[in-house]
């Protein structure tokens, strides 16, 4: 698919030494259609494709392979990871579908951002994970250039299926890309009013995705108390959302109630997230369906447990007495989420019983500001600084 005359001879070459056989293909604006070049050349059981992007652990697609389970399925999930430096320190995971069973019907559709279909019966997800490497920038002009190659393509398919609501997500996508916010917020509130009476898990994913984008949107133009009022309105429509996305509705809710003062909403929210956190992290597979899974990740949880810390330290400079004591039920949520995982929990909740205990005597109260404190910065320094 490089059309650069002389780049082509140099792509070939080293191709041959890895594939058994080369299609050419003369580049026409359309993703789908080299796509099912691949899938008409195909002979075999299964399909499957990839970017510029590679297997990073390959052995569970070949397991999956050769097992009974595989019979049982068709079409799959694995893991890509995202990576957005050329040290590969920063990246991002994602669950992507790559992989179906040929049986003459799923084809792929769509110029660009292109979805396989139809897709029948159950898919499974593989543990498996490929790296790549196609959202490195090494300028703004150049995210800028392929934003807009993404855009021309998109918005000639919104023309041609102005019902389609995927379309309707890819461009509020692309427009993040050039700080955009007012239209991203228009194209949100378009893709949730296409969404009106339409069922399904894989919708209720989407849908919370536009939903989650109208609330952080808001607040980035209106401001903290605007967003709030945003996220009071949107759970007043009663929406059919996705599991993670709900929590990460409940993440900026927290961010957002902390901000105006609304201290009991924060931990409610940052309680409400968590429980998504845990439940994510104890079965990650059952919300592999769900694209928004990069959003229930420790720095998340960092943040809300920053948030968490931040109005226990507001209960106990108010006052003392019963505050003090839900202070400390308050802590042990946060000490609790903040150590999951890890061999420390059990002791250093024991210490924050001790410290916070009801019968903390009114010459300790720096002592458990100092403790506080400290916490709470080592959160704020693994999360990368609270987003608040």
């Amino acid at each position: 698919m490089d059309t650069d005359p002389e780049r082509r001879q140099e792509v070939y070459a080293v191709l041959e030494k890895y594939a058994d056989r080369i299609i050419p293909f003369e580049w026409c604006d359309d993703f789908a259609k080299a796509r099912n070049v691949g899938v008409d050349a195909a002979s075999g059981e299964w399909f499957l494709f990839i970017d510029d992007e590679w297997f990073i652990d390959a052995s569970p697609v070949v397991d999956f392979l050769y097992s009974e389970e595989s019979e049982k399925f068709w079409w799959t999930n694995y893991k890509v990871r995202n990576y957005f430096d050329d040290a590969h320190l920063h990246y991002r995971d994602a669950w992507v579908s790559r992989m179906f069973r040929l049986d003459g019907k799923t084809r792929f559709v769509g110029r660009i951002h292109e979805f396989m279909t139809p897709l029948k019966g159950r898919a499974f997800s593989i543990d498996g994970l490929t790296g790549h490497t196609g959202y490195i920038y090494h300028s703004k002009e150049e995210r800028d250039a392929h934003a807009w190659r993404n855009l021309k393509l998109l918005e000639q398919l919104a023309k041609e299926e102005p019902n389609q609501v995927r379309w309707t997500y890819q461009i509020m996508q692309e427009y993040a890309n050039f700080d955009e916010k007012e239209k991203e917020r228009s194209l949100a509130r378009k893709g949730l009013k296409q969404m009106e009476g339409v069922h399904g898990y894989l919708y209720s994913c989407m849908r919370g995705i536009f939903a989650a984008n109208i609330l952080k949107l808001t607040r980035e133009i209106e401001g903290w108390k605007e967003g709030y009022n945003e996220y009071r309105r949107l759970k007043g429509r009663k929406l059919e959302l996705g599991h993670v996305s709900s929590a990460w509705i409940e993440l900026e809710a927290a961010q957002q109630s902390m901000n105006i003062g609304k201290y009991k909403n924060a931990i409610r929210h940052s309680k409400r997230y968590l429980d998504a956190y845990n439940r994510y992290h104890n079965a990650p597979i059952e919300y592999s369906e769900d694209f928004l899974s990069s959003f229930i990740i420790p720095q998340n949880a960092y943040c809300i447990a920053g948030i968490i810390m931040s109005v226990v330290f507001l209960y106990v400079t108010l006052s003392y007495g019963e505050r003090l004591e839900k202070a400390s039920d308050t802590y042990k949520d946060a000490a609790d989420a903040f150590l999951y995982d890890q061999d420390i929990r059990r002791r250093t909740i024991d210490e924050s019983k001790f410290l916070t205990s009801r019968h903390l005597s009114k010459s300790m109260p720096w002592v458990l500001f100092v403790s506080l404190l400290g916490v709470n910065l080592l959160m704020m320094y693994l999360s990368g600084g609270l987003l608040i």
